[in-house]
Formats: structure tokens, sequence, C-alpha cells
């Protein structure tokens, strides 16, 4: 049996004995890639756990790619690039029913199309 305070996160992948259980870990990441296909898998560790990741990945041959979690800037940053390409994209038909709306909050920020817009793509973005 595995003792929680010991598995990477959700994979049960280290016996009491500290030696990775490999073929698990293996097995429940393998689900990214099907028939031949690449995937990624993303595994969610606290620092403690590192070691037995390292082990996993030099036990399969496998290079893991070691990243911090993501900050709040980045995260809007992506955000709002993203709502930004998604409302380029809306057809002027649609757009056209939005004009009047767009003209309320326009003069609401005493006519600054930035600020307006930086408004719009905050709220857009949650």
């Amino acid at each position: 049996p595995n003792s929680p305070d010991s598995n990477a996160p959700g994979t049960g992948t280290q016996r009491r004995s500290g030696r990775a259980e490999v073929e698990t870990y293996v097995h429940r990441s393998g689900r990214t890639g099907r028939a031949g296909r690449k995937g990624i898998c993303v595994t969610l560790f606290s620092p403690k756990q590192r070691a037995t990741l390292q082990q996993i990945g030099k036990e399969t041959g496998n290079k893991f790619e070691w990243l911090g979690a993501p900050q709040p800037k980045a995260i809007m940053l992506t955000a709002a690039m993203t709502a930004a390409e998604d409302a380029a994209a809306v057809p002027d038909e649609v757009r056209k029913h939005f004009m009047p709306a767009a003209q309320a909050l326009l003069d609401r920020c005493d006519g600054d199309p930035h600020t307006a817009l930086a408004a719009a793509l905050a709220l857009a973005t949650g």
C-alpha cells in the first residue's frame, strides 16, 4: 500500500520503500498519447516529490520540462490577448448590434478608446 504523503500527486507512484512505481506513473500519464500519438502530461508536485519524478524520468528516458506555476500577471495577459483575438474575429453582422453600447462605454471613458477597450477586455476575461 502507498502512504498518501509520499505519493506524487494523484499518481500513487512511490512505495513505502521510496522506490518510484514507474509503471503506474507511465500508465496513468500515458493516456495523453494513444496509438503512437504524442501527448503532453502535466504533473503537479510539491518540492519534496521532485526527486521521485526525476527518478521516473531517468528510468523511462522521458525528458521532463520543469516549469513553475503561472503568475497572475501572465494569466491576465494571456487571457487579454486571447479575448482581443476573439473580438477581432467577431463578424460585422454581429458587431453592429453592440455599437450603441460601445459608444456609451466610450462616452463614459471620456472618449478614450484604449481605456474603453481595456475595460471591456478586462470584463470579458473575468
